[in-house]
């Protein structure tokens, strides 16, 4: 892979993993349980996978022509990747969804007050006093779905993940609070500072007036002087011409 076209291709896998992160973003837009939102999920893996190969490919690429290439091009070229990597990882993860399997959602429905779709165990007694080899499925009437988040999930899990959640939210607030805080400080102090040396400036801009006025003044003064100095000059030629016309004369 010749110079130009490994960083042709590391171009094209970062529109690639942009397109990826639109793709999500409008996947997220849309009802988990519609078919809208399954063939937005199979895009993106696929647009992933192929993200992955592109990586591949330009670190195969990148060990093939290192040779070729200056220590601080390759170290440049090394951190690019290393950075497309970290994108990759983290859209393969963000797209990853959890294995589901029928005990894991039965246990999930249950914790929500149904087996509607849950696995029923078997009994001696039937449901309501029928004889049968297992109970009788009662329909969800809960009006509660199913997520990809609640798959093999309990409640009480669910509900200690959302307080995390919110608690690392929280953190990250407070931090943003600190880091807003501490710019509105650095934004004052910069506006003092700015206001000290625009009086500077205006102060220098008023002394060089002056001097510019002072420059003005003396140059006129100086071609006063220089005219009347060539003034002075013509009159003794006239005055010696003259005496030598006189002398001339009289003699």
């Amino acid at each position: 892979m010749a110079d130009g076209n490994w960083q042709t291709e590391f171009d094209s896998a970062e529109r690639l993993h942009r397109s990826v992160l639109a793709e999500v973003g409008d996947r997220a837009r849309l009802a988990r349980s519609s078919l809208a939102y399954n063939q937005a999920s199979q895009r993106v893996r696929s647009m992933v996978s192929k993200l992955g190969s592109e990586v591949q490919r330009l670190r195969a690429g990148l060990a093939k022509g290192e040779a070729k290439l200056t220590n601080h091009e390759l170290n440049r070229r090394r951190d690019l990747l290393d950075s497309l990597s970290r994108k990759y990882q983290a859209a393969k993860d963000q797209v990853s969804e959890p294995a589901s399997g029928v005990a894991a959602r039965g246990q999930l429905l249950e914790d929500l007050g149904t087996t509607g779709w849950g696995t029923a165990p078997h009994s001696s007694e039937g449901f309501l006093g029928q004889e049968g080899s297992g109970r009788r499925v009662m329909p969800n009437r809960t009006g509660v779905m199913e997520t990809e988040r609640s798959l093999g999930v309990g409640t009480g899990q669910v509900k200690q993940e959302q307080q995390k959640m919110l608690d690392q939210q929280d953190a990250g607030l407070d931090v943003l609070a600190d880091i807003i805080r501490r710019q509105k400080g650095m934004g004052q102090d910069i506006f003092r500072e700015v206001t000290q040396q625009n009086d500077l400036i205006d102060e220098i801009d008023d002394r060089a007036e002056d001097v510019n006025q002072r420059l003005l003044a003396t140059t006129s003064n100086l071609r006063v002087v220089t005219k009347k100095d060539r003034t002075c000059g013509y009159w003794v030629v006239i005055l010696l011409l003259f005496i030598a016309i006189i002398v001339v004369l009289f003699a």
